[in-house]
């Protein structure tokens, strides 16, 4: 891809994010939300026309902004908050692990699957959700 390809792409998802962002904002709803819109708006299924030239960038750029949202959680952690909050939510999360793993291995079951399918299910349900 060239580089004015490149740069129009950027510039169609900066645009999206911002003007998404924006209308969540009037609306007193995440921004985040405003984000996921704003993909679902320009990604791979898009309106009957394509706002952006190359998916390819729009993955890579895809990838980029969840490395900058997990380094922005990270810097929000609050460690002497979560001591704070200690044995209570030590045992919620254990109790919130321990439901979802067994839905999970559950509804793999209910497909048919494995002991190591239905496993697999179940710690991805239960990593997504709790995450």
């Amino acid at each position: 891809m060239n580089g004015a390809g490149l740069l129009q792409d950027l510039a169609v998802v900066m645009a999206a994010g911002a003007v998404m962002a924006v209308v969540c904002h009037w609306l007193r709803q995440p921004v985040v939300l405003g984000y996921l819109v704003a993909g679902l708006l320009i990604g791979p299924h898009p309106p009957p026309f394509a706002l952006v030239s190359d998916l390819q960038s729009i993955h890579t750029m895809a990838d980029l902004g969840l490395v900058f949202l997990m380094f922005s959680l990270g810097l929000e952690f609050n460690l002497p908050r979560l001591r704070k909050a200690g044995l209570s939510a030590m045992v919620t999360a254990i109790i919130e692990v321990t439901a979802l793993m067994g839905l999970g291995y559950g509804l793999g079951r209910l497909f048919g699957w494995g002991d190591t399918d239905s496993l697999f299910l179940g710690a991805v349900v239960a990593i997504s959700s709790t995450a």
